[in-house]
């Protein structure tokens, strides 16, 4: 008897739904740093594309260093001035922001101001070896599924370079867009900018059956073990 009250117990606990992973929307960070190209033409931009299903965006980083670097003399540099070999830092006056914005009805592009991304880097912070600097959301922000959109930078009178990449391998990169000045680049072996982009689902990755459906399954089960008992000790 203190078998079937400990399995109707079980039976009847509530069950809590798994979450599901992060969704990585777009990461070129994995490619091999090309150069960096000065951000002074802003806004410039970086598109990328929600996944098919609900979700919220909860993080955005872009590769950022305080002055123009290029490793590669055959690279062509992705919008900007042709890069030197290496420009030494000038002084650190100035400050960036990064914000979401839709993608332009009549084609890829920066289209509206949807919400702000993380707080205003200003140029000290930035180091003279390229990183990854993040700009979240204040709090996850809800995608269309399969829409486009930005993460458009601006600056005021800032130092900051963008770090490229002659490679378009990563998730979510191939496809993708980056937008300088009035102009839209597609990303190619020319450049693509260094950047990862995260998603989070909205609804639980894994369904799991109600706790009323298990309390069904586990009185059977209970009666299934009593007549078996039964008539076991017919015999």
């Amino acid at each position: 008897m203190r078998k079937i009250l400990a399995l109707l117990f079980l039976c009847s606990l509530p069950i809590v739904p798994a979450l599901a992973a992060n969704v990585i929307l777009y990461d070129s960070t994995g490619n091999v740093f090309s150069q960096s190209t000065a951000l002074n033409i802003c806004p410039c931009a970086i598109s990328f594309s929600a996944p098919g299903f609900a979700s919220n965006l909860i993080d955005v980083q872009v590769n950022l260093t305080n002055h123009v670097i290029s490793t590669d003399v055959r690279a062509i540099p992705l919008f900007g001035p042709s890069a030197a070999a290496r420009t030494a830092p000038a002084a650190a006056v100035g400050s960036l922001s990064v914000a979401l914005y839709s993608n332009n009805a009549t084609g890829p592009q920066p289209g509206s101001l949807l919400t702000a991304l993380g707080s205003t880097l200003f140029d000290s912070s930035l180091t003279s070896s390229p990183a990854l600097y993040d700009f979240p959301p204040s709090s996850p922000f809800p995608l269309t599924p399969s829409a486009r959109y930005w993460a458009v930078i601006t600056t005021a009178s800032s130092i900051a370079a963008i770090g490229l990449s002659n490679s378009t391998a990563g998730t979510g990169v191939a496809g993708q867009f980056s937008f300088a000045g009035s102009t839209t680049f597609p990303n190619n072996s020319s450049g693509s900018v260094l950047a990862l982009v995260v998603a989070t689902p909205t609804t639980p990755g894994i369904p799991v059956p109600p706790s009323v459906t298990l309390t069904l399954i586990g009185l059977a089960s209970v009666g299934f073990y009593v007549g078996g008992r039964r008539f076991a000790g017919a015999y």
